[in-house]
């Protein structure tokens, strides 16, 4: 039988601890869940229905954008792998006095060092599917996650080598190339496409040229990432544009 211990908490960041057994009549959990402020426990594996039967569901919950993460402590080594190398990267071109460049490099340096990061657990978070097919009602594996029920996100989020990184208000049925103000793309920008991220996981490169620019429509909640151009780096560096991707399909947005 499984028991579940509710503990109302504040959480400062992803990494849960699990909790320890003073005694040996108390069962460590095995399986913990941030969301919403609480902190659900279980000592044995739940199904994806059995956390959301128990979170303080909100009615005006918007489930295309509801999302399950888990702690992954590897990530924060990329994410501090790739800060270093970007470091180093701001360092060859300031040897060649390419200062805008450097600058380029310095901002997505900072701009990444204050993402947080999680992976993503690639099922559909719905109530009503997870009550009506086991197929989107997954056992979940021992670990720590974090649970997101938003309302309607507001907004939509661009990212990489772009001046404003701010998030921008959602536009209804707005493309891609509307979020983009012409000048705002940093040195060493891709020109021609960005990869749009959307809160359901999906991700597509759009082009926003104009001659391959293509409507397509911006979900509330997403990335807008412009990557590296495919010649801007030097060929010691080109896998940061890749590290990059990977970074930011892992980002988590209160």
């Amino acid at each position: 039988m499984m028991r579940l211990f509710s503990v109302t908490a504040v959480l400062l960041c992803l990494l849960l601890r699990p909790v320890v057994a003073e005694t040996a009549a108390e069962a460590v959990p095995v399986v913990t869940v941030a969301v919403q402020g609480q902190l659900l426990q279980f000592e044995q594996r739940p199904r994806l229905l059995d956390v959301l039967q128990h979170a303080q569901l909100d009615e005006r919950t918007y489930w295309p954008a509801a999302r399950l993460y888990r702690d992954s402590p590897g990530l924060i080594e990329q994410q501090q792998q790739f800060i270093a190398e970007l470091q180093q990267l701001q360092q060859h071109f300031l040897a060649r006095k390419q200062r805008k460049q450097a600058n380029a490099v310095h901002a997505l340096l900072v701009q990444v060092r204050s993402w947080q990061l999680a992976e993503p657990v690639m099922v559909p978070v719905d109530l009503d599917r997870a009550r009506a097919a086991l197929q989107h009602n997954p056992r979940l594996d021992a670990g720590h996650y974090l649970l997101q029920l938003p309302v309607r996100p507001q907004w939509v989020y661009p990212a990489g080598l772009y001046q404003e990184t701010a998030p921008l208000a959602h536009k209804r049925l707005s493309m891609v190339g509307a979020y983009l103000t012409t000048g705002y793309r940093l040195p060493l920008a891709d020109i021609n496409q960005v990869l749009l991220l959307q809160p359901d996981g999906s991700q597509q490169w759009v082009g926003v040229a104009y001659w391959n620019r293509q409507r397509i429509a911006v979900q509330p909640g997403a990335q807008i990432l412009v990557p590296f151009g495919p010649r801007a780096l030097p060929a010691k560096y080109r896998h940061l544009n890749q590290m990059l991707i990977d970074l930011a399909m892992h980002r988590v947005f209160e």
